[in-house]
């Protein structure tokens, strides 16, 4: 496909493998954006099913199409990355959709905060045609945030389909790592948060198929994630701001709290345990989850019944 000479404000990258059932819809949903100064970078990570056909059958300029063998979904954004032009990197899995106005929201949010290095809209969880989680925000307009204190206080963290990132970022936050199954992209977003301002977006622009996406409950074992390993490693080089430590600390414990609680609702008792001796630091976290798990595990299902009702 040619290429031109224009140099687009963002370059939007989106992942593919064997995803034919939903790009149509996805792609479609980027070039029907109301800001029109962008490239779309779909890099085929090895497709194996009619995803290649479907994506060469929109003939559109707007699209420049990258293959390559198999790696996997960092390998395929760390190659989008590297093949983009534009000032503005952002990101759209192959199973998700954007709103019409995305693009320009995101736009509008960085004129407002021109000192921004990553910027985020709100997101609707969909299973099927039921929405199943989609939150309103408190604020009507863009604003600059501490990222994890934002998210543990609001709960709405960035994702791989409504983050976009100004293209420097990558030269001094890296970009995402390879060969990693869970957290890779929170792992990406931490770094990013910890070296420039982030802006939240507060309208719901991004539509997360869950259904789609083939997300599952996965064995406690694979539920630290990587990111962890690099909490402490920019801990220990000092690399952290110091406003943002405790917070991403609590993040962490809140994510390991969470899917304990899930496998003591799944009558994984055990792997919930683990969980919770997982955590080393100092307990940060809300006492109510601290207890709706400890009674998962511990507790007969009508002792549980009757903290729900009191801790609900």
């Amino acid at each position: 496909m040619l290429i031109s000479d224009h140099i687009p404000f963002f370059s939007v990258v989106m992942p593919v493998y064997n995803a034919e059932n939903y790009l149509q819809r996805s792609i479609s949903s980027v070039l029907s954006q109301s800001f029109r100064d962008f490239e779309l970078i779909v890099i085929n990570d090895g497709s194996t099913d009619n995803s290649l056909a479907i994506i060469t059958g929109f003939d559109n300029t707007k699209i420049r199409l990258i293959s390559q063998d198999n790696r996997g979904v960092s390998a395929a954004r760390n190659l989008g990355i590297a093949m983009s032009r534009g000032q503005w990197v952002a990101f759209l899995d192959a199973d998700d959709e954007w709103a019409n106005g995305f693009l320009g929201s995101i736009f509008s949010a960085i004129g407002q905060y021109p000192a921004s290095g990553v910027v985020y809209s709100m997101t609707a969880t969909m299973m099927g045609s039921k929405i199943i989680h989609s939150r309103i925000s408190k604020n009507k307009e863009p604003l600059a945030i501490d990222y994890f204190s934002f998210v543990l206080a609001n709960g709405d963290e960035m994702n791989s389909s409504c983050a976009v990132i100004r293209r420097d970022v990558f030269d001094v936050a890296g970009v995402f790592p390879e060969g990693i199954k869970l957290g890779e992209d929170t792992d990406m977003w931490m770094r990013a948060a910890w070296i420039t301002q982030v802006v939240h977006v507060p309208d719901v622009l991004v539509t997360v198929h869950a259904d789609a996406s083939g997300r599952k409950l996965m064995d406690f074992q694979e539920w630290v994630p990587y990111w962890v390993s690099t909490y402490n490693e920019w801990l220990h080089a000092g690399k952290i701001p110091p406003q943002q430590i405790k917070a991403a600390l609590e993040y962490y414990q809140r994510f390991v709290f969470d899917r304990s609680l899930i496998c003591a609702k799944k009558g994984l008792r055990l792997k919930a345990c683990i969980g919770l001796r997982d955590v080393t630091k100092p307990i940060i976290v809300h006492k109510k989850v601290i207890i709706r798990t400890l009674a998962y595990i511990f507790l007969p299902k009508l002792m549980i019944e009757s903290l729900r009702i009191i801790f609900k």
